[in-house]
């Protein structure tokens, strides 16, 4: 009894922590906040964290991530791409999964951060909805979570000036952060 109340709390301090998060770059982080990061170094070093648990899964991890430099606060961009590729791994199927991590610089000067994974994906439909926060998509999604990772990856990428774009990736999802 004392082991699940435990886990309910680490639970709600989760929720809680994740909505902080949103409030926190919805409430105005300025652009003092920023500074050049690496972003492709960035996608590497998540990577290397998620791997033992892609490995454990059976999920493919497959990084290309270039140099891509920007400025960016660092802590929030990190927490957004961390969500993005639990959900991935999450979703992508077990023993013969696939999520792909790129970075990408665009003509127009924009970079775009995506993690796409081979999982059932979002419907069209569900796709505005799916950022709002404690939106979860049923009965097809099973797994832990309140809701909140989506919304704190869109609200990161408007407090960067862009946006987060969630495209089927057939089979899968691709969400992209355009900033």
């Amino acid at each position: 009894t004392v082991g699940a109340a435990l886990e309910e709390v680490d639970a709600t301090v989760t929720i809680l922590d994740n909505l902080l998060r949103i409030a926190r770059a919805e409430a105005g982080v300025t652009s003092s906040d920023f500074s050049d990061t690496d972003l492709g170094q960035m996608v590497q070093d998540a990577a290397d964290l998620y791997r033992p648990l892609a490995e454990a899964r059976g999920v493919e991890l497959e990084v290309d991530a270039p140099t891509v430099v920007r400025p960016v606060e660092r802590q929030l961009m990190a927490q957004a791409l961390t969500n993005l590729i639990d959900n991935a791994l999450k979703y992508a199927p077990a023993h013969d999964g696939k999520v792909i991590i790129t970075v990408r610089e665009l003509k127009d000067g924009r970079a775009v951060l995506s993690v796409q994974d081979n999982g059932p994906g979002i419907p069209k439909e569900d796709r505005e909805r799916v950022i709002e926060r404690f939106v979860r998509l049923e009965p097809s999604r099973q797994s832990d979570g309140a809701g909140l990772g989506l919304s704190l990856a869109a609200s990161v990428a408007r407090v960067h000036g862009g946006e987060l774009n969630l495209a089927d990736a057939n089979p899968g999802l691709r969400a992209g952060l355009v900033f």
